[in-house]
């Protein structure tokens, strides 16, 4: 009984666990924000960011005087020097010292200034890195969404022809077997149903693979516990309403906003803030240090005389004497560096910043050039989706009354079965045409707002289907 109690308790715990594991579904905002925790590359920029931002306050803090302290023991041992006694001997003499150093840097070329303000524009390039890889990701993630929903969209269109194919051969059964039908139709029907069953195989792998790559996005360990939402858009009645858009403003906001020309314009600053640092190796130099230092020995001996005698003795001097009142030093030094000859490291030093600082500004030309023609592409592609979409909504009715007035002649004799095939064919492929033409402008509208550096996280399909009608 009690190993019957266990086994059951055991068995509902795992059917539990189990229904809690298909239980997760995820929609389009979810699969977004789960993206963004878990991609790597971003969070390898954050982690870079944060080190430029390190270094910001690194930079900042070289203006600072440094402190420094050391402390040091020793022992000597054997034939050496007495300076209390004044004369050689073998001896061990333990010694200790102190010592602490402040510097501080008065001028260096202005050097201290241009590599702060050169790692200030790195952290503001790391940090428009970040952002571009942020909108990559988002924009990766929604069309690996909908690219997903797209197949299952196919697919279901897919499985309706099929039970639509496998509806008509049953009735063109039964038509030959009363011989109203010659034997020729059957298999041409059975052959429709066979190429309608492989494209249903081919789309179920397309929805497969399209949830596959989606999981890799959103970069989860399994795909067979997650059940990716599908929203509920009425396809079939869709009408798009187009917006305007005008191509100098789109280029105008795309050179303005977008992350990876700012992040490229901060880098050619940096570039040409580091070009001044090497500059300033030319320039003197000057700094300030101030020490103090002190000293003890076991073998230091004061030498008393007896006023009355006048006999020398030596009195051993502790260390509270020596260390912190006798031997104390003082010092204070102005260091006045000026350069003459350095093998030519600092002019090829220099050489080198300005062939950066050149490269860097023509980085930006080239991205400035992409970014016209990605926006120009984007822009074309979204006028052309837009005809495209008008399109397939004329050749879907048409394709849908040609379908039914061919089944309508077939059913009464005045149509061929070929005739009816093709016509099934093409009402098909019409329907097929609207779909992929509805997603790619869900998608080209995407892609115009990424190429034009204003796309948002916040994705979800009400905001999508509230620029389709």
């Amino acid at each position: 009984m009690k190993s019957t109690i266990l086994t059951f308790t055991f068995l509902f715990s795992f059917y539990i666990g189990a229904v809690a594991q298909q239980s997760q579904k995820i929609d389009l905002s979810q699969a977004i924000k789960i993206a963004l925790e878990n991609n790597y590359t971003l969070k390898q920029a954050r982690n870079n960011l944060d080190m430029a931002e390190f270094q910001v306050n690194s930079e900042k803090a070289d203006f600072l005087p440094s402190f420094n302290t050391s402390i040091s023991g020793s022992k000597r041992i054997g034939r050496q020097f007495n300076n209390t006694t004044v004369q050689f001997g073998n001896f061990t003499i333990n010694g200790m010292s102190g010592r602490l150093n402040a510097d501080f840097d008065l001028f260096s070329g202005f050097q201290n200034i241009n590599s702060l303000k050169s790692s200030q524009y790195s952290a503001q390039a790391s940090q428009s890195n970040a952002k571009r890889i942020r909108e990559t990701v988002i924009f990766n993630t929604a069309s690996d969404y909908m690219n997903l929903l797209l197949n299952k969209e196919l697919l279901k269109i897919d499985q309706q022809n099929l039970e639509s194919s496998q509806a008509q051969l049953q009735k063109i059964q039964e038509q030959v077997k009363v011989g109203s039908l010659p034997k020729a139709d059957l298999y041409s029907q059975q052959s429709t149903v066979a190429n309608n069953e492989l494209a249903v195989t081919n789309s179920k792998n397309a929805v497969k693979m399209s949830k596959i790559r989606l999981i890799r996005q959103l970069q989860l360990d399994d795909y067979r516990n997650v059940n990716f939402i599908t929203p509920e858009i009425s396809l079939d009645s869709v009408r798009i309403q187009p917006k305007n858009f005008d191509l100098n403003t789109l280029t105008r906001a795309a050179l303005q906003t977008r992350s990876d020309l700012k992040q490229q314009k901060m880098s050619a600053e940096a570039s040409k803030f580091q070009l001044e640092n090497s500059k300033g190796s030319l320039y003197p130099s000057a700094s300030l240090s101030a020490g103090l230092s002190s000293n003890y020995n076991d073998q230091t001996r004061n030498r008393i005389i007896d006023p009355q005698t006048g006999n020398m003795t030596l009195q051993k001097v502790n260390f509270s004497d020596q260390f912190f009142d006798q031997n104390i030093n003082r010092s204070i030094n102005l260091n006045i560096s000026i350069p003459i000859f350095n093998n030519y490291n600092r002019k090829s030093s220099i050489k080198q910043s300005k062939v950066n600082y050149k490269n860097s500004k023509l980085q930006i030309e080239d991205i400035k050039l992409q970014v016209i023609q990605e926006v120009q592409q984007a822009y074309n592609d979204y006028e052309s989706v837009i005809q495209r979409l008008k399109a397939t909504r004329q050749a879907l009715l048409a394709a849908q009354k040609a379908y039914q007035t061919q089944q309508a002649r077939y059913e009464v004799g005045s149509a061929t079965f070929v005739e009816l095939n093709q016509a099934n064919a093409n009402y098909v492929q019409a329907r097929s045409n609207r779909i992929q033409a509805i997603y790619n402008y869900m998608f080209q509208k995407k892609l115009l707002n990424y190429y034009t550096g204003q796309l948002q996280p916040d994705i979800n399909f009400k905001n999508l289907e509230a620029e389709i009608y």
